[in-house]
């Protein structure tokens, strides 16, 4: 086989691996070997090794004049072996995070309001029964004591009776603490959050390496102009 032909061949396979690596990752840089270096955490160290095997005779066939490969027909076998194993690999789907405020956020705002409501009427309810309670013993009271000899006592009655209503002001106000706790409570779980304040700004960054973090780099593609890290126009994914 002439080294015309050979190249060809080599050319072949590898174009086909570069196109299969654009098609199923997002990668960086212009060359096959920066295209290895940007999806090289995805596969073990063998495959990386003969990816950038395989690119390294690709380029030798091409710069140098009289290079030949020792054994095309191994190479060929390495390169399909490649290709099949690219065709295999299924990218994870990212996990699409809602941001600050969004719909879930108002959701658990309202269980929480929904549930302090409910604690607040279960304590009304405590209320009215004890003073049912309350009521019926007063009414009820004079019954029991009408066989007994103190009954004719006013005095032991009056002193009965004034328990009684301080038994009653208590039951209030231990309720009317409970609601003032209440109250603040439920100020505090429905009081506004403020929004946090923007702490980037467009300063004519362009590229990745540029920014200090994902944070800035999501400011800059959302409201700067002439950046060029989303070349596929798909950060509203991430």
């Amino acid at each position: 086989m002439s080294n015309k032909e050979e190249l060809a061949q080599i050319i072949h396979y590898t174009r086909e691996i570069e196109t299969i690596i654009k098609s199923k990752f997002k990668v960086d840089g212009n060359g096959l070997h920066q295209y290895i270096d940007s999806i090289q955490k995805y596969f073990d160290a063998a495959f990386i090794k003969d990816l950038r095997y395989l690119a390294t005779m690709r380029n030798k066939s091409m710069h140098e004049h009289d290079f030949k490969l020792n054994n095309l027909k191994s190479y060929e076998n390495l390169a399909i072996k490649t290709i099949a194993k690219l065709n295999e690999y299924k990218p994870i789907p990212k996990m699409r995070v809602p941001p600050v405020g969004s719909r879930n956020i108002v959701r658990i705002n309202s269980n929480r309001r929904n549930s302090s409501s409910n604690q607040k009427g279960s304590k009304l309810k405590l209320f009215f029964f004890a003073i049912a309670i309350l009521i019926l013993f007063l009414f009820l009271k004079p019954i029991y004591l009408t066989n007994d000899t103190k009954s004719n006592d006013v005095s032991y009655i009056d002193s009965e009776y004034k328990k009684m209503l301080e038994s009653k002001e208590e039951v209030t106000s231990s309720l009317s603490s409970i609601d003032k706790e209440y109250n603040s409570m439920l100020l505090a779980y429905t009081k506004p959050t403020q929004k946090p304040t923007q702490k980037f700004r467009c300063e004519g960054k362009e590229w990745c390496s540029q920014m200090s973090s994902c944070a800035e780099a999501t400011f800059y593609i959302q409201n700067c102009p002439n950046t060029k890290m989303d070349g596929d126009g798909d950060w509203h994914t991430l």
